[in-house]
């Protein structure tokens, strides 16, 4: 894919799940307007995956995939910055393999409170977003250097989305 291509293929798929999210804040994840925008986010991810792993990061006014700047931040949904902000995140990593479940999974974690995604049970009605954050470690733990495919006990499975937050 030629750079220009990608900037705008990466810059499109965050902003597809950008609008999920918002799409999150009014309906309920079997709504079909946010059925509509899953799949819109996931057909924009999966194409652009094929390339290998996205790193996104948000960078004062711009936004920063696999260290190249796609885009302004301006041009991004309210909602993702407020996702940055909130959980205080360095970046979203995407692996190959990411499917609906797990951008689900992902938006649910993101309309949480910082504080309740420490305290949600998997087998809670939040137990997606206990288990996007669960999946999020290794992710984390691969940016400071950690194997993906660690079987430690802190790693339940390989995570195709990953948060980074904090100091590397």
């Amino acid at each position: 894919m030629e750079p220009a291509e990608f900037d705008k293929a990466a810059a499109a798929a965050f902003k597809a799940i950008g609008k999920t999210l918002g799409q999150m804040t009014l309906y309920r994840v079997g709504h079909p307007a946010v059925a509509a925008t899953l799949q819109e986010a996931l057909g924009a991810l999966t194409q652009i995956l094929e390339g290998g792993e996205l790193a996104y990061t948000a960078d004062h006014d711009k936004l920063i995939v696999n260290g190249r700047v796609v885009s302004a931040l301006s041009a991004v949904p309210n909602s993702i910055l407020q996702f940055f902000s909130r959980f205080k995140l360095n970046s979203v990593v995407f692996r190959p393999g990411v499917t609906q479940e797990d951008l689900v999974a992902l938006c649910e974690l993101a309309s949480l409170r910082p504080e309740a995604v420490k305290t949600t049970n998997a087998a809670s009605p939040g137990g997606a977003a206990a288990r996007a954050a669960t999946a999020a470690k290794p992710a984390a733990a691969t940016a400071t250097g950690r194997d993906p495919d660690d079987t430690s006990p802190l790693l339940t499975r390989r995570a195709w989305i990953g948060l980074a937050w904090g100091a590397f």
